[in-house]
């Protein structure tokens, strides 16, 4: 049952990204967000807020309803110019 809560999980947090932002499973019951093309902070917490609305509702697994809840934390960079060597 857990591998299927964790596969529910995953369609969930797929669905609620942008076609161009990728989530993969870190390990055990954590995952991460990789958010592409953000205009800052506002972008990403938007991002979160569509994460846990996805989550909310109750997931049905094996005909038992599982509650799941998260944290979220969040890390921006800035993008860095490459340059190429002379």
């Amino acid at each position: 049952m857990g591998d299927a809560l964790l596969v529910a999980v995953a369609g969930r947090l797929s669905e609620s990204l942008r076609s161009g932002d990728t989530a993969a499973r870190f390990g055990g019951d954590e995952f991460a967000i990789l958010l592409e093309e953000t205009a800052g902070p506002e972008d990403a917490c938007q991002a979160a807020e569509r994460v846990i609305s996805a989550l909310r509702a109750p997931l049905v697994i094996e005909d038992h309803e599982i509650q799941v809840h998260a944290s979220v934390g969040i890390a921006l960079t800035r993008r860095v110019a490459r340059t190429r060597p002379s």
